[in-house]
């Protein structure tokens, strides 16, 4: 199966199926069944290139087909956890940098709570 990359930003890594079953299995998915779906997942993709965004509604409706409602609720309240933490601790590629607070250091992204 050809690779495929997953974009964000101007970076890109090749697709995972661990991290994508890490993802839905901390999610309250049972972990057999979300490395399943991963690889369901992984076909779909096919090959080429895929933005994060993308892949995260293509996770979703695979979700949805297999596990239903209740568990794309779940797989996406993780995944907003998920990315507040990711701001919190690493900062955001896609923040404004006049956002920043005074005393900051330039190559810190700061996003306000909301």
């Amino acid at each position: 199966m050809p690779d495929v990359v997953v974009i964000k930003g101007e970076r890109g890594l090749p697709y995972s199926k661990w991290l994508m079953a890490q993802s839905l299995s901390a999610s309250g998915m049972a972990p057999d069944r979300a490395y399943e779906l991963a690889r369901e997942i992984e076909a779909r993709l096919g090959g080429g290139t895929i933005e994060v965004s993308a892949l995260g509604e293509l996770a979703a409706e695979v979700v949805r087909e297999h596990e239903g409602d209740d568990a794309v609720r779940r797989f996406r309240d993780w995944q907003r956890r998920q990315s507040r933490r990711d701001v919190r601790e690493h900062g955001s590629l896609y923040a404004d940098r006049r956002s920043r607070p005074p005393g900051m250091k330039p190559g810190y992204e700061w996003i306000p709570d909301p």
